[in-house]
């Protein structure tokens, strides 16, 4: 009697989770499809064939600093950007190649480079797309193994991300007109102090997010592709509490042994209106900005 309700019940327990399964993998990979059917920046990455004459990256300092539509009228070329907030440049570089994978080759690359002291915490919402990739994937089983193998036993548990949202918001339109209209208050823009004790090392020339620009590096000259390391403003008063910005951009320099420049418009606005906060500029900061690339060559191949 007791083997036989022991039975039952397994079979139950057999049929509970095979139902669990197909369900999981059905509803998996139709929200996969509704993913890659959106205008947000990265499910058009991974819909591919997406064709860009320049390509953005970076965190939110390069969401804000790079208004596509704008670069697009003035450059008369095609822009897409791919920051995001919080990106580090090691998530850059699978962003990067992903990009490459499935789309056409952009003739230049923009990487806003002020994101080598990000750490990788954006990656938890990456996993939305880690059945997409498999260097999101590898990246998470490395860094995140808990988040890892709960994405693997529920294809589902991927959509519990904010990302899934942003693809949802922007299921009838794109992402490219998204930045900061705002600007700071003209009272705290004359009095904002910051002590320099809060800040990282500007440039850190050691670990993953090094290790990942030294790559992105080869493999664009591989690929024949032109890249620009940029630095976006800061609100002067911000940038000036950064006392050893310089030094740490002097040997940032020094160990890129000649594979790059970078193109330091940190200091190049100093009207607290241009400025949404204290590290990213608004739209009006934009514009100011991208005349200043163009006449300093940003653009040049």
């Amino acid at each position: 009697m007791e083997s036989s309700v022991l039975r039952r019940l397994l079979v139950l327990l057999a049929v509970v989770t095979i139902c669990f399964l197909v369900v999981d993998r059905v509803a998996g990979y139709a929200l996969n499809n509704l993913v890659k059917q959106s205008g947000f920046r990265f499910s058009e990455l991974y819909a591919g064939g997406h064709q860009a004459d320049v390509l953005v990256l970076g965190n939110s300092r390069a969401v804000n600093a790079f208004y596509a539509p704008e670069m697009e009228k003035k450059l008369d070329q095609s822009v897409f950007n791919l920051g995001y907030n919080g990106m580090s440049m090691e998530l850059c570089e699978v962003v990067l190649l992903d990009y490459l994978d499935h789309n056409e080759l952009p003739s230049l690359v923009i990487l806003e480079v002020t994101n080598l002291n990000v750490s990788n915490g954006l990656l938890k919402d990456f996993k939305l797309f880690s059945g997409m990739s498999f260097r999101i994937s590898e990246l998470l089983r490395s860094d995140e193994s808990v988040l890892y193998n709960a994405s693997k036993l529920t294809h589902l548990y991927r959509f519990n991300s904010e990302l899934f949202l942003r693809t949802l918001v922007y299921l009838n339109g794109d992402d490219q007109s998204w930045i900061n209209s705002g600007s700071i208050s003209e009272a705290f823009g004359e009095s904002a102090h910051f002590d320099d004790e809060t800040f990282k090392e500007a440039y850190p020339v050691h670990g993953a997010n090094w290790e990942a620009l030294i790559r992105i590096l080869a493999v664009c000259l591989e690929r024949n592709i032109e890249v620009r390391l940029v630095a976006s403003p800061y609100l002067p008063v911000y940038r000036n509490a950064m006392t050893e910005y310089d030094a740490s951009k002097a040997v940032f320099i020094e160990r890129l042994e000649g594979r790059a420049g970078i193109f330091d418009f940190t200091l190049a606005l100093g009207d607290y209106k241009d400025f949404s906060d204290p590290i990213h500029i608004n739209r009006r900061g934009s514009d100011r900005l991208l005349e200043m690339m163009i006449e300093g060559g940003v653009f040049d191949l």
